[in-house]
């Protein structure tokens, strides 16, 4: 005869629900973890380029941005989603909004919105 108390551990049923909230969270790491190691990378271009291009043209920027890009091997954007405009001190404000979609288990999919931004100074 069973007791409630004599009676320990987890049923077949919360088991199998265990496992299954860990294979969707693994799933979910190894899914996301390339877009935000991405999302680092180019972080890191444009806090560089803040240093690296200060009093530099639009153009100038650019090119640094579009060689780091290169050798940093960033395929998720281009230069093109790049936007260098004036700033109000003479510098250039320079800007990326990008999103990334990766698919994550048969027709759903994850969807990360991305929004770099950096104030390079004029002279």
């Amino acid at each position: 005869m069973h007791t409630k108390n004599s009676q320990r551990g987890m049923s077949m049923i919360s088991m199998l629900l265990v496992a299954v909230i860990a294979i969707a969270v693994v799933l979910l790491v190894i899914r996301l973890f390339p877009v935000y190691y991405d999302s680092y990378v180019v972080s890191s271009i444009f806090s560089d380029v803040r240093s690296e291009a200060r009093g530099k043209t639009a153009d100038e920027i650019r090119d640094t941005i579009e060689r780091r890009f290169e050798v940093n091997e960033v395929n998720m954007v281009s230069i093109r989603d790049v936007k260098i405009s004036p700033a109000r001190n003479g510098g250039s404000d320079v800007s990326l909004h990008y999103e990334q979609r990766v698919p994550f288990v048969g027709n759903l999919g994850l969807v990360a919105t991305f929004d770099k931004h950096v104030l390079v100074p004029g002279h």
